[in-house]
């Protein structure tokens, strides 16, 4: 089956698999999240459906978190937030949200997850070799 729109993409069998094994991991490092946002594009809302299995959160999809969003808002939003936030989206806007969070330049690869604390990357994991 083929997409020619990328919005409904799914994720593969292996990716499903890779997102299983990374929300576990971040399970381990980080026992609560308490929201969960995700791009309305397929393979995001099914790597929040994931997260959601984990951390019993149901997700929400935005559609600031589509690939090209202007992350200005989210810099300002992830900063005040409450507690921890997962954000599922994609490249370039989520490496480029990390990077204005962290003050370093960070490129998120496919299927890649990193944890950010008080400006500090403090965890990273993406999908094995």
């Amino acid at each position: 089956m083929t997409h020619a729109d990328d919005r409904g993409r799914p994720l593969t069998p292996e990716g499903r698999a890779e997102i299983e094994r990374l929300s576990k991991e971040l399970r381990a490092r980080l026992p609560e999240v308490n929201l969960i946002l995700t791009s309305p594009y397929t393979r995001a809302v099914q790597t929040a459906e994931i997260l959601d299995q984990v951390y019993r959160v149901f997700p929400i999809e935005v559609a600031a978190l589509e690939p090209e969003a202007d992350i200005e808002p989210w810099v300002k939003w992830v900063a005040r937030a409450r507690g921890p936030v997962a954000l599922v989206g994609h490249e370039p806007s989520l490496g480029a949200l990390a990077s204005r969070l962290t003050g370093k330049q960070m490129e998120l690869a496919k299927g890649s997850a990193c944890l950010i604390e008080a400006g500090k990357v403090v965890w990273t994991a993406g999908p094995e070799a």
